[in-house]
């Protein structure tokens, strides 16, 4: 499977548009075809920090091109090609994203 287009779209959290948190996790899915948007398949989640699980599930979530969250946070871009089934959490300690199972609790 090849990268997708930086206009496909892909689900964030939306404190990661407007409040300034990285993305902490990442995953992704086989996209959905026929999305009118295109679907990168990804979704992106904020770096949890202090939040409690209850304050990272209620998080907004958006659906945006993949180019609106590399304006804000380009330090995943280099894993936008990895395959369906791929996951990455960032390792709060080296500040670098590790490869995880994305089924894991």
């Amino acid at each position: 499977m090849t990268a997708p287009a930086l206009s496909d779209f892909c689900l964030v959290d939306e404190c990661v548009l407007t409040g300034g948190i990285k993305v902490g996790f990442l995953y992704r899915e086989d996209p959905e075809p026929g999305e009118p948007h295109g679907d990168s398949g990804w979704a992106l989640r904020g770096e949890a920090g202090d939040a409690s699980e209850d304050d990272i599930d209620a998080r907004d979530v958006a659906w945006v091109p993949l180019s609106a969250v590399l304006a804000v946070d380009d330090t995943w871009g280099h894993l936008i090609a990895s395959p369906p089934g791929s996951a990455f959490a960032r390792n709060p300690k080296t500040w670098k994203f590790e490869a995880v199972d994305p089924d894991a609790p």
